[in-house]
């Protein structure tokens, strides 16, 4: 990858670099030596051009080096236990909240997203599985509470944790779903850090053999402290990247929930299969 690779002594950002054998050359000298680093660690590239009177060369960008395909060319690092970092990954899905002030600073609009990039895989087939599987991973999101009491109100933005459970074909009864999920979000850290004696239900939803998980209208309860809300709110989310098994292996997703008149939240989650 090119912008793995860079030269100690290129400063240019466009163009072409050339370094060339020693002029006169003993005939001795059949190697260059570059100091640089690859995938960051240090060390110095050896290049033995093709042509020894036009050397080597590499096509210099803004975001790292191309070196010449004709030439030989190796990396040795200065400390032979150093390791390659891994390189970032360019496919993965994502999820978070946005907020929105108006322009007169009069209201406030929060709600959740989940995105992907580069080529994660859509879900396909599930209609053919048989059997449950456990996905687990992380929530955020936006909530605001009144106090019951007349003290201090609650709010501000928070991460939890997220437990997903799928059912493929069979069925124990509590749904009319082939395929079905719920989701459990539990583990709350509020905006001061502090933890929060709270959970919420996504209740069970039905899986296409796509993935998707249909939005539900009555589809979450929050509780706080073991005082369970009212069925409220909704939620929808997505089954993604097929394993070798068949299995999805990340799951997404975005919900709203209510504590009655005294609580709103609005976020999303996503996790991996265990």
């Amino acid at each position: 990858m090119p912008a793995n690779v860079a030269f100690t002594c290129v400063t240019r950002t466009a163009g072409t670099e050339t370094f060339n054998l020693p002029d006169p050359n003993p005939g001795s000298v059949t190697v260059i030596l570059i100091p640089g680093s690859y995938h960051g660690v240090s060390g110095t590239y050896n290049c033995t051009p093709a042509t020894a009177a036009v050397g080597c060369s590499a096509a210099v960008a803004a975001d790292g080096l191309t070196v010449s395909a004709g030439d030989t060319w190796t990396f040795t690092p200065n400390d032979a236990n150093a390791r390659v970092m891994d390189s970032s990954d360019a496919d993965y899905v994502s999820y978070g909240w946005w907020i929105h002030k108006s322009e007169n600073d009069a209201t406030y609009t929060a709600s959740a997203f989940v995105d992907e990039k580069g080529t994660v895989a859509p879900a396909s087939g599930l209609d053919g599985l048989n059997g449950t599987a456990t996905y687990r991973g992380g929530a955020a999101r936006k909530y605001a509470l009144a106090s019951s009491t007349g003290g201090t109100n609650d709010a501000g933005h928070f991460t939890a944790r997220a437990t997903l459970e799928a059912k493929f074909t069979t069925n124990d009864g509590t749904d009319n779903a082939t395929n079905a999920t719920t989701v459990t979000i539990d583990n709350f850290i509020g905006a001061d850090g502090e933890s929060r004696d709270w959970s919420v239900k996504l209740s069970w939803s039905p899986i296409a053999d796509t993935g998707g998980v249909g939005a539900t209208t009555e589809g979450t309860v929050w509780t706080i402290g073991g005082d369970a809300a009212g069925a409220d709110g909704q939620w929808s989310g997505t089954l993604r990247n097929n394993g070798t098994d068949g299995v999805p292996k990340v799951a997404t997703g975005t919900f709203y929930s209510t504590y009655g008149q005294r609580g709103k939240m609005v976020g999303a989650f996503g996790a991996n299969k265990q």
